[in-house]
């Protein structure tokens, strides 16, 4: 048996407007292993989205999981199900039903890692209000040496028929895509220093966003011990 919740508080800014919600997830879960490749269960994801006014969003949606070996390297994880979702914007209720889950392939190498996901959504929170979505995404990692580490991640997400909540933000479809790099390396025993690089572009009915970019340095530090 599983269990998991959390809380997510985000704010988008727009001059003197903003939007914010919050979203508290709650999942539980149970699985049932049948060999030593396939593991099968079943799961209840939940989530309530306030957009700090009269609009917020239930969604409960039961899904089949799977997680099976599929060879020595290669490994599947999937989740499916169907979403039943109600919008209450404080005049009208407005109920969708769909289809939901998620699925990722995921090969290990010696040296290197890959896995390639894809998920769909019946309300996913957005800045202009909660819409349907449908992600895609790769990711891949390297191990230079003993201390070099290379990452990079590909995604793209399609946001449709949203339920707006605010006249700052407003769209019909939207694409989202974001790319990044990741470079780690060892300089101790726990100690670890890299650099990020990500740009992102949004496309939408109507003007198009800018294309953004943003890099970072960083210092980590491990403080357990890996067993």
């Amino acid at each position: 048996m599983t269990a998991s919740t959390g809380l997510n508080h985000l704010v988008t800014k727009n001059g003197a407007f903003d939007t914010r919600y919050t979203t508290i997830p709650v999942s539980i879960g149970w699985d049932r292993q049948l060999s030593t490749r396939t593991t099968v269960g079943a799961r209840v994801a939940a989530s309530y989205t306030d957009y700090n006014g009269p609009v917020n969003i239930r969604t409960v949606s039961p899904q089949f999981t799977i997680q099976s070996l599929l060879s020595e390297r290669l490994s599947l994880n999937a989740a499916v199900g169907v979403a039943f979702s109600r919008t209450d914007n404080g005049i009208t209720t407005r109920r969708s039903t769909g289809p939901s889950g998620n699925v990722s392939l995921c090969w290990r190498g010696e040296k290197d890692n890959m896995c390639a996901d894809a998920s769909i959504d019946q309300q996913t929170a957005t800045a202009a209000g909660p819409a349907k979505s449908v992600s895609v995404g790769v990711n891949y990692s390297r191990r230079l040496d003993a201390d070099q580490t290379l990452a990079f991640s590909l995604s793209a997400s399609r946001y449709s028929n949203p339920v707006l909540v605010t006249n700052v933000y407003s769209f019909s479809r939207a694409t989202y895509l974001r790319a990044a790099a990741d470079y780690s390396r060892r300089i101790g025993n726990r100690l670890f220093a890299g650099a990020t690089l990500a740009g992102r572009k949004v496309g939408q009915t109507g003007p198009d966003p800018k294309a953004d970019f943003s890099g970072s340095l960083y210092i980590r530090y491990r403080l357990g011990d890996i067993r």
